[in-house]
């Protein structure tokens, strides 16, 4: 079996007990560094370490330390047992809000040491909640110049004086409300094996709830070191502009007092003071752990939105039908009409301005020359009219024989007059297709109203931010009337949209009336700022339009001018 050189030396030797004393025990140290695992306080410096999620709500910052174990019954070496830290947090990084850190750890006893380093990566998955990985290698070794290796077969020693492992690990952080929950599992990838210098610790999951009550925050931790669940709290007391202070307290552990001073917007200093107990006590007169944090960075936030409307005008058309026909007129002779457009004749109505012409040649014996012609009076007079008045339609009336004509016409218009192609439409003219005469009685004038149409279905609302983040801590956009009643409201949490939709109907689901309206959007940012955005005037005008189709016998018998009957048309704004 091997043994320790006499060659060690009392303080060596004294050395080799306290850190077994402190190793095993009573704290842990290899495994857990005597730290409060506090998975919900985001403003520790070490949480990322065993809980990477908190670093989606951290600043970019850098912060360094040192902790001393005070072994007080070592001669001369009162803080021989020394960690020293180094974490880095920059949660804005990496694209998709992707945040990555690392954490560095060297813990020293003299004839035992302890290296660890983690790469951390987190993720904001939906509002206040994140998740977060990390890939992490482990090293721990004794040093073999305090050994005389008497026995080179000793199965202690089988495995060497140093172990390598990999460290995996799980986090999730989420802050409800006045709620601050975290969990952390640490060494997912290890079993609870091995023996001596070759032991591996199993899974280790932290657990801890805080409630923010003003300036307090009291919080409650649960720890499964892999062999039992522990208990403990921790009290802390914030003042923003100064710092805070934490007293802790966890079974089997010391009790803790830390204290956080801000030496300037993006310095600051803590120190941390374990007070050792029960049976440590003889071992250990506590820790001491200095802490410098720099900030980098601090969280981006959202910039004043301006609200841009797809449109800032609605026309509300409310349409009034008026039909009449003489006694001696009868629908079959209405029907039999040549003239007559299925369209104007339904029981829907029209509500265009149109202006009605029919494909074909003027006689039989239409020369090219004499077709081209027409089609450059067609050009010029009905170009005129569609530029002059944008509203206006065109219908061609076609049949089987003149459908080429209509579409040439068409191509004439579009492509040497410049009219848009969906202000023309070609009718054709089937023998199936009958007019629907239902709006008329002979003799008698009948009125149908129709149901209000809108110029637009929908209005697109777009929120322009001009910064990095669209992150707030919630959001509400209210349209309101002239008379600042609110008519329609949007909010929500998490990040702000890039737009919505309405559809012009007021919370009752009734369609708006006429009159001016403005949008103001209310936003609070993640630092609890808020910030406020009014629209342009957006401007409704209700039109009440009237279409008058009157027939007379003329009319049923074909004498009509060229391009049939189109509806006499009377509006109102």
């Amino acid at each position: 079996m091997s043994l320790l050189a006499p060659r060690m030396g009392i303080k060596t030797a004294a050395a080799l007990l306290a850190a077994g004393v402190l190793l095993t025990q009573h704290a842990r140290v290899s495994a857990q560094g005597l730290e409060f695992w506090n998975t919900a306080d985001r403003s520790r410096p070490w949480i990322s370490e065993i809980n990477p999620a908190a670093i989606s709500f951290q600043n970019s910052q850098i912060s360094l330390g040192m902790k001393a174990f005070q072994v007080g019954f070592l001669p001369d070496n009162g803080l021989g047992l020394k960690e020293n830290r180094l974490n880095l947090s920059l949660p804005w990084l990496l694209p998709f809000e992707i945040g990555v850190g690392a954490d560095v750890r060297y813990y020293s006893a003299g004839v035992y040491s302890e290296t660890s380093a983690s790469l951390l990566w987190s993720r904001e998955l939906f509002h206040r909640f994140a998740i977060g990985f990390k890939t992490g290698i482990e090293r721990r070794a004794f040093s073999t110049d305090n050994f005389n290796i008497v026995d080179p077969d000793d199965p202690l020693l089988a495995g060497g004086l140093a172990i390598t492992n990999l460290n995996f690990g799980f986090g999730a952080y989420w802050t409800p409300g006045r709620w601050e929950l975290g969990l952390g599992v640490d060494k997912i990838n290890n079993p609870n094996v091995g023996m001596y210098s070759e032991a591996l610790l199993p899974r280790q999951i932290s657990l801890a709830a805080g409630y923010r009550f003003g300036a307090f925050i009291p919080t409650v931790l649960l720890h499964d070191d892999g062999q039992q669940w522990q208990f403990g709290f921790t009290v802390t007391a914030v003042q923003n502009r100064y710092g805070r202070i934490r007293l802790g307290y966890e079974t089997s552990m010391p009790v803790k007092v830390e204290a956080s001073l801000n030496l300037s917007r993006n310095n600051r200093l803590e120190y941390g003071m374990e007070m050792a107990r029960g049976g440590a006590r003889g071992a250990s007169a506590g820790t001491h752990e200095f802490i410098y944090t720099h900030i980098l960075g601090r969280a981006p936030e959202i910039t004043r939105p301006e609200i841009l409307f797809s449109s800032y005008k609605l026309e509300i058309l409310k349409e009034k039908t008026v039909r009449s026909m003489p006694r001696t007129l009868s629908k079959k002779m209405l029907a039999q009409s040549g003239e007559v457009i299925p369209k104007y004749l339904s029981g829907k109505g029209g509500a265009e301005k149109i202006v009605v012409i029919t494909a074909g040649a003027l006689s039989a014996s239409e020369t090219n020359d004499i077709k081209w012609q027409r089609y450059k009076t067609l050009q010029d007079r009905l170009g005129r009219m569609l530029r002059n008045d944008p509203e206006l339609g065109l219908f061609i009336r076609a049949n089987k024989k003149t459908i080429s004509d209509a579409r040439a016409i068409r191509r004439v218009l579009v492509e040497r007059a410049y009219v848009d192609a969906g202000r023309i439409r070609i009718i054709r003219e089937k023998p199936e297709l009958k007019p629907g005469l239902r709006g008329f009685q002979p003799g008698r004038t009948t009125v149908v109203r129709s149901k209000p149409r809108l110029s637009r279905e929908r209005l697109a609302i777009r929120f322009a931010v001009s910064g990095k983040t669209r992150k707030t801590n919630g959001w509400r956009f209210v349209i309101r009337d002239e008379n600042n009643r609110p008519v329609t409201v949007f909010s929500g949490k998490g990040k702000l949209p890039g737009g919505v939709v309405w559809d012009w109907r007021d919370r009752s689901g009734r369609l708006i009336g006429p009159g001016k309206y403005v949008g103001w959007l209310e936003v609070r940012t993640t630092a609890n700022r808020m910030l406020k955005s009014r629209s342009r005037t957006l401007a409704v005008v209700q039109i009440n339009r009237t279409v008058t189709l009157k027939f007379t016998e003329d009319n049923a018998r074909g004498q009509t001018p060229a391009g049939g009957v189109p509806p006499s048309i009377t509006e109102e704004e």
